[in-house]
């Protein structure tokens, strides 16, 4: 069995898995996230989710990622020859085959809306997708390689009738092999140049995710510091406070005369023999009998 029909019968082998896991799907195919991390499968699209889906060594489903479709969000939406890619609410997903379907249930379905980017003809063609040099130099080439024998079987068709050897078609089968070899090294080449370019891609996310990651660090050591400085400030306030309180208390309780108590004229006379004015801390008006504000005097 070659490789295209074992990768053929791979296809179809999850295909039939999911369809099991999930009949009401209105759709299975190959599709593509990007959020923080790239993953890529194959997807079950059902009414409320996509499933993605991959295949473990032992045949068996692996979920590997879902999305909930969102709804009334605006995105953008780029159709290729043999896949569409969406941008729609922070997300990249890109779906081989049936873009437009997908397109279409999210109108219709979830009330979504899509700005469809507008290239030039050509930036459609397979290798001038991406505007890099080296890619549509090697495009050009598999291209003329196809196109510039047909050409001249075309024109050596019109222009003479005789019929071909066999050694010249043996040498046109060998050209025609060698160029087939060419175009398959070509494709080797891009296919590498691909995955280095996803690995970048990769390794560049990561970075920005590490980075992201370190600035909420950074912003939540700040602020925890900004709350403990706080609080300090709010504990040396009422530190402050407090011993302005206590201050004053001693202050009053200084500047504020103490009384004197004695129970009667005889034991203040004791101590004081002419008696009291009504300013001083033995007066009590029970001893200022004629109230002319002086208590026990003689």
């Amino acid at each position: 069995m070659s490789e295209n029909q074992n990768k053929k019968s791979s296809t179809t082998g999850i295909k039939e898995l999911i369809r099991e896991k999930h009949p009401d799907a209105w759709l299975i195919e190959s599709v593509s996230i990007q959020r923080e991390l790239k993953v890529d499968g194959y997807g079950a699209f059902t009414q409320d989710k996509l499933f993605i889906y991959k295949l473990s060594p032992e045949k068996k489903l692996i979920l590997i990622n879902t999305l909930d479709w969102p709804e009334g969000k605006n995105g953008h939406v780029d159709h290729f020859a043999i896949k569409s890619h969406f941008t729609i609410d922070g997300i990249n997903l890109t779906i081989a085959n049936k873009g437009k379907d997908l397109q279409l249930f999210l109108e219709e379905q979830k009330k979504d809306s899509f700005a469809q980017k507008s290239r030039p003809f050509y930036r459609k063609i397979l290798g001038f997708r991406s505007k890099k040099v080296w890619k549509m130099a090697v495009a050009l080439f598999i291209y003329l390689l196809f196109i510039i024998p047909f050409v001249m079987g075309m024109v050596s068709g019109i222009t003479d009738s005789t019929f071909i050897s066999k050694e010249e078609l043996h040498k046109k089968e060998q050209l025609l092999a060698t160029a087939e070899q060419k175009v398959e090294k070509l494709r080797n080449q891009l296919a590498d140049k691909d995955k280095e370019l996803e690995n970048l891609e990769k390794q560049l996310n990561e970075k920005e995710t590490e980075l992201q990651k370190q600035e909420e660090l950074k912003k939540q050591e700040e602020l925890k510091k900004q709350e403990e400085l706080k609080r300090k400030e709010e504990e040396a306030l009422k530190e402050q406070e407090a011993r302005s309180q206590e201050e004053q208390k001693q202050y009053t309780a200084q500047s504020t005369p103490q009384k004197e108590y004695y129970k009667n004229c005889t034991e203040l006379r004791k101590v004081y023999p002419s008696g009291v004015s009504a300013t001083h801390p033995a007066y009590a008006s029970k001893h200022d009998r004629d109230k002319d504000g002086w208590a026990c005097e003689r």
